[in-house]
């Protein structure tokens, strides 16, 4: 089944986080999505009014998740 997630990239105050609306089968398949389109910062995960959670880069391949 196919849902609506909601990707929040943090931009640099004072702007508020980008908005991405897109469309994933489940939430891996999103945070996928989402990490490509990142470019490498800090990123939310929405399905609806519930946040997936949170990842922020760190040196290298890893990422801090929240």
């Amino acid at each position: 089944m196919v849902r609506t997630y909601t990707l929040l990239l943090d931009r640099k105050p004072p702007s508020p986080p980008l908005r991405i609306d897109f469309r994933a089968d489940d939430p891996a398949r999103a945070f996928q999505i989402a990490q490509r389109e990142s470019a490498n910062r800090p990123f939310e995960v929405w399905e609806g009014e519930r946040r997936l959670g949170k990842l922020t880069p760190m040196d290298g391949e890893f990422w801090q998740i929240d």
